[in-house]
């Protein structure tokens, strides 16, 4: 068995990015308006796997940050993956509501895999291939969502081209 360690490169115009999409409702669009949104204001090579929710009353949330990175298995082929996860370093977490979030690793589809643009905002999948917890998230070191099924089978079927995640 072998290990294969990849990750995205950092800035814009090569074969893989990393990056931050905010949404921005400030009207009284609520949670649905911002998770609906079709564009939001692009950070490039910011590598900050993130959602900001932030509110200016208890019920209207008015940011919302989706990360984007894409990774390099072009090298692998012809082989079976068996076991995966995807590792980041925590450096800060602020949860500011009753409620206990979760971060989840997804599917994206933004256009193009070395370029951020605002209209990939929506282009995040729902499926979740692995989850790390608020309480779980370490902020001095490293945090391993490990995939699951689903996250295994999305690897298997784009082995050999550019992985696509949120």
């Amino acid at each position: 068995m072998s290990q294969f360690t990849g990750s995205p490169a950092t800035g814009t115009g090569g074969a893989t990015c990393d990056g931050i999409i905010q949404a921005l409702e400030l009207g009284a669009g609520g949670w649905s308006a911002l998770h609906d949104d079709t564009t939001g204001n692009v950070e490039q090579g910011a590598v900050r796997l993130q959602v900001d929710l932030t509110t200016s009353a208890a019920s209207l949330f008015n940011v919302l940050g989706r990360s984007y990175l894409s990774i390099d298995l072009t090298s692998l082929t012809g082989v079976t993956v068996v076991d995966a996860s995807l590792t980041i370093t925590g450096f800060s977490k602020t949860n500011n509501f009753a409620e206990t979030p979760s971060m989840y690793l997804v599917q994206s589809s933004f256009a193009s895999a070395g370029t951020l643009a605002s209209t990939d905002f929506p282009n995040i999948g729902s499926v979740s291939f692995g989850n790390i917890t608020y309480a779980e998230f370490n902020t001095s070191g490293a945090n391993a969502i490990t995939l699951n099924a689903a996250g295994l089978t999305y690897l298997g079927t784009i082995l050999g081209s550019i992985a696509k995640l949120g």
